[in-house]
């Protein structure tokens, strides 16, 4: 009678460890797949990134060009520059080359009154 009892509980045994294998092997089959699938995921990921960084180097490589352009061109368009600030100041303090007629209207004289007057101022 123990030795049947025994047998029972030893075919039990083997029937749930062969149950637990079937279902460790089925979850297996599961995780394969989705291990491929995110592989490949994972592949075209990394081939995407490999294209963005190309475009990111070609467009850096653009953007340090049109850089340089662009200096050249702040060179050329600011070469007027001086001379207009150094006209507009001299415009600005009110000196004159010599001999050179004033326009007439309003002028301060040193007493801090305006005077009308116009013609050459001499210094």
């Amino acid at each position: 009678m123990k030795r049947t009892v025994l047998e029972i509980v030893l075919a039990l045994a083997m029937a749930g460890a062969g149950a637990f294998g079937y279902m460790s092997w089925k979850q297996a089959e599961g995780s394969k797949a989705a291990i491929e699938e995110l592989t490949k995921a994972s592949e075209e990921a990394t081939a995407k990134i490999e294209e963005a960084e190309k475009s990111a180097k070609v467009a850096s490589e653009e953007l340090e060009a049109m850089g340089k352009e662009s200096e050249a061109a702040s060179a050329k368009a600011g070469q007027f520059d001086k001379p207009m600030r150094d006209t507009l100041h001299t415009l600005e303090l009110g000196s004159r080359y010599r001999d050179t007629p004033l326009p007439p209207g309003n002028t301060p004289n040193p007493l801090g009154q305006r005077t009308f007057s116009g013609g050459v101022i001499r210094r």
